[in-house]
């Protein structure tokens, strides 16, 4: 044995089983080195004091007990917590798939069980089926069924056309008429989505109807009366009117302009957003999705009003729809139209800037429907003024810049009865125009002024005070 006292002059073992499975010597190795410097250490100290060496070594050994019992101690002190923390894997591991194994059963014996159900609940069907089939039952056939009346069940619509539409693409697929009573029926129809159209003067269009075998469709009733309501306006204060003797008038129109919200050209389909109102009512039933929209009418209603025809009137008198007016959500836009024209100039007016020589033209009223929705406002004041034309070309008309307000006023109108109005008419509607009249004399410092100012269509604030019983 060499006197260095190295670890290798000491072998050491842990002994039989001492060497643990899948951990390798590294534990075991550390121990047995530390075990053998610490002998040799103390065999070291021991000869320094006059004993041999071979007598060093013993003494030593005897010192240090049981080198395999140590060994083992000191094994499991370093690593003991790594073999407990496997143990406690491998178990939580064991339980998590006996678990599993456990739910997988059951879920297994559920599957089994519900389809086992579901055949024979299959079969039972089937079974059933042979017997209506051997029976000769009859199958229920898919059709519309359904009453056409006039705002009331007990006012039925006789003989009127009913068009059963596709919702998807507007065609009609079977026409029939109502009977006496109103009722009416399609006969058998594809399954799909329907709708019902009532042809009549404005056509009357119902809700989606979804019809397919095994649903339940109750008999329509579609109230095929176009529902009508009426305007009636007072204002804060007549329209403005202003004439300087010898040089100019100026007058003031009110305008009413009512675009119904339930009121369409043509079928609804599925092509366009669903409304929020049914029925809806179409102004050309026959009129497809299909047709080109060129050409498609306004289906708005307007007014030109004078303090003259305010006063004559109760309702509002629509050229277009008279006094009646499609009842539900109506858009509501309403301005003072005010003019200017020099004092001689009479209220038949030649159309201005139309083609062709002036005693062709046809002629309209100053103020008047035909000249406010036109938007010549202005034109005659400017065409005074050019009398002394400007070496400037290319003359701008006020006509040009006439533009009416986009703000509407939301109103609701009752079947049959008048809505009434009240109108804000602003204070300075005539002196706006009159500042300009007298502070410009040439055409174009006119026109660059009107383009500017705008003065000639003023918004007015609306308030719908209620409706009531004409």
């Amino acid at each position: 044995m060499s006197k260095s006292g190295s670890p290798g002059e000491i072998p050491l073992s842990l002994g039989e089983g001492s060497q643990r499975p899948g951990e390798g010597n590294s534990v075991s190795d550390e121990i047995a080195v530390e075990i053998a410097d610490h002998l040799a250490t103390a065999a070291d100290q021991l000869q320094k004091s006059g004993i041999s060496a071979a007598d060093a070594r013993q003494k030593a050994e005897e010192a240090f007990g049981d080198r395999e019992a140590i060994s083992r101690r000191c094994y499991w002190i370093k690593a003991g917590d790594t073999v407990m923390f496997r143990a406690a894997v491998i178990g939580l591991l064991a339980v998590v798939c006996i678990a599993l194994g456990v739910t997988m059963v059951g879920s297994w014996r559920a599957q089994t069980r519900m389809a086992e159900q579901m055949s024979a609940l299959a079969e039972e069907l089937k079974a059933l089926a042979q017997q209506q089939a051997a029976a000769g039952a009859p199958t229920t056939p898919l059709e519309i069924k359904g009453k056409a009346y006039l705002g009331s069940p007990d006012k039925p619509a006789a003989n009127t056309e009913m068009l059963i539409c596709r919702v998807d693409d507007g065609e009609v697929v079977r026409r029939v008429a109502t009977r006496g009573d109103g009722t009416f029926q399609s006969a058998p129809l594809p399954a799909g989505d329907y709708s019902v159209i009532a042809k009549r003067s404005i056509g009357v269009q119902s809700a989606p109807i979804y019809l397919y075998s095994g649903a339940a469709v109750p008999p329509l009733q579609l109230d095929v009366k176009h529902p009508q309501g009426q305007v009636a306006v007072s204002l804060s204060q007549p329209l403005p009117r202003l004439e300087v003797e010898g040089k100019y008038v100026i007058d003031s129109r009110l305008y009413l302009h009512l675009d119904p919200q339930e009121l369409r050209y043509r079928r609804w389909t599925t092509k366009s957003a669903m409304p929020d109102h049914w029925p809806l009512y179409v102004w050309s039933p026959e009129t497809g999705f299909d047709k080109e929209a060129s050409g498609i009418p306004d289906l708005s209603s307007y007014a030109v009003l004078g303090n003259d025809e305010l006063m004559a009137q109760t309702v509002v008198n629509f050229p277009h729809d008279g006094e009646r007016l499609t009842a539900g959500p109506n858009k509501l836009v309403a301005a003072v139209v005010t003019d200017i024209k020099p004092f001689d100039q009479s209220d038949e007016v030649k159309r201005p800037l139309s083609g062709g020589p002036s005693d062709e033209r046809p002629a309209i009223r100053w103020l008047g429907t035909d000249w406010v929705v036109g938007g010549y406002m202005g034109i005659l004041w400017q065409l005074k003024l050019a009398h002394e034309p400007s070496q400037r070309p290319n003359r701008p008309y006020p006509a040009s810049w006439v533009r009416f307000p986009k703000t509407t006023t939301a109103i609701d109108l009752n079947d049959g009865k008048v809505t009434r109005l009240e109108i804000e008419i602003p204070a300075d509607t005539v002196s706006r125009i009159q500042t300009l009249v007298e502070t410009y004399t040439n055409d174009f410092d006119f026109a660059d002024a009107v383009k500017k100012e705008r003065p000639f269509i003023r918004e007015v604030n609306v308030r719908v005070v209620g409706s009531e019983a004409k």
